[in-house]
């Protein structure tokens, strides 16, 4: 049985992890292998530029501070990632799972796509932790997630499911987004189910989007006639 050290030294032999990455070099004959990847951990440069990759396993590897620009990845398993201060350009997801992945203190893009993904106990937190900008989560689904410490602010979730805890997180409306600039947008959830999540120091701004959205039962407070407060 692999273990999670053995997983992370077998990669030892090859001295160019970006290229290994690049090229879809793997050892699983039913789909691309990365697991224990220490990607991280290389002399490579951290930016990772236009890969494609469908059917990996990402179990234990390590891509905290990396950048992901114009990635693709479809049907990928990301089970006890590292995403630790990630950042994303342009990628999309497409049916990826999501398990106990951390990405604490990471952006989850700019104009990144997560389609029909699954994120089951992962870490959505950290100082500098945010959803991203221009990003949308479409028909995702959000169990026993740790979400806190976020402004969420032109960030799209449509069809998504939320059963999760919420802390210190603030559903940025339009005031905001016109302080920010043209192309930025209020917090926007269409469709979407919260009912079986929980809210900690949640504020819902004046202009926030919520269409068609079901919000957990707990109580709430007007605060300054501009927000909606769950204490």
């Amino acid at each position: 049985m692999s273990t999670k050290k053995n997983l992370i030294e077998r990669w030892k032999p090859y001295n160019n992890l970006s290229l290994v990455l690049k090229k879809g070099t793997g050892f699983d004959n039913d789909g691309l292998d990365y697991r224990g990847f220490p990607f991280a951990d290389s002399h490579a440069k951290k930016n990772i530029k236009g890969i494609k990759l469908e059917d990996v396993n990402f179990l234990y590897a390590n891509f905290e501070n990396c950048m992901f620009t114009k990635g693709v990845f479809k049907n990928c398993v990301f089970e006890t990632t590292n995403f630790k201060e990630i950042g994303l350009w342009d990628c999309t997801f497409i049916e990826c799972k999501f398990i106990k992945t951390d990405f604490q203190n990471a952006m989850m893009g700019v104009n990144t796509v997560y389609q029909d993904c699954v994120f089951d106990t992962c870490k959505l937190k950290g100082k500098y932790f945010n959803f991203g900008s221009q990003a949308k989560f479409l028909d995702c689904t959000f169990s026993k997630c740790d979400i806190r410490s976020a402004w969420i602010l032109s960030v799209i979730f449509e069809n998504s499911k939320f059963e999760s805890k919420f802390a210190n997180i603030r559903f940025s409306g339009i005031k905001e987004a016109n302080l920010r600039g043209k192309k930025e947008f209020p917090a926007t959830f269409k469709n979407c189910d919260m009912k079986n999540s929980m809210f900690k120091s949640l504020e819902i701004m004046d202009g926030a989007k919520l269409e068609n959205t079901v919000l957990p039962n707990q109580e709430s407070i007007r605060i300054n006639d501009d927000r909606t407060y769950y204490e």
